[in-house]
């Protein structure tokens, strides 16, 4: 039975863990996904905000984010993905680095709060789409990695 497209439970109830590989092509994933998202932050600020108002109504998500020429803050979120892209590659290449590992989930996690704040002091909930979109990539992350078959090599220290 599946309970996740990496988790699966296998006959005694029990779930398999993450291969190394699907872990590492996971992270790939996630570096394209930033690298490109952060690029089109940067490259289309009046479009990212056209899309965000657009999405918030098919959900539970309430008023609009008013475009502005200051994209000083876009220019900042996209940056950001951008790094946040590197370190995912670098997990990829090495799952075991740690490191660049809790710098994605730290950006993820931070980004997630500050959403909700802003959703509070602005009153208006299409800022918790920023909390759902990047609050699931923290837990898929996360999760992920706990999972992460325990059959890998040991630390090398170079």
């Amino acid at each position: 039975m599946e309970i996740c497209s990496w988790f699966t439970k296998n006959l005694s109830g029990r779930v398999k863990l993450m291969p190394l590989q699907t872990f590492k092509k996971f992270m790939l994933f996630w570096a394209v996904c930033f690298l490109g998202v952060g690029l089109f932050f940067i490259f289309y600020p009046h479009q990212t905000i056209r899309l965000l108002n657009f999405i918030a109504p098919f959900g539970p998500f309430s008023g609009f984010i008013l475009p502005h020429f200051d994209y000083f803050w876009l220019a900042l979120a996209g940056s950001m993905m951008m790094t946040v892209s590197y370190l995912c590659y670098e997990v990829y290449k090495n799952p075991l680095n740690s490191t660049a590992l809790r710098g994605v989930l730290i950006a993820k996690g931070a980004s997630s709060l500050f959403f909700v704040a802003s959703a509070l002091r602005a009153h208006q909930t299409i800022y918790l789409l920023g909390t759902t979109i990047d609050g699931l990539i923290f837990l898929a992350i996360l999760l992920a990695y706990q999972n992460l078959k325990k059959d890998r090599p040991p630390l090398s220290r170079e």
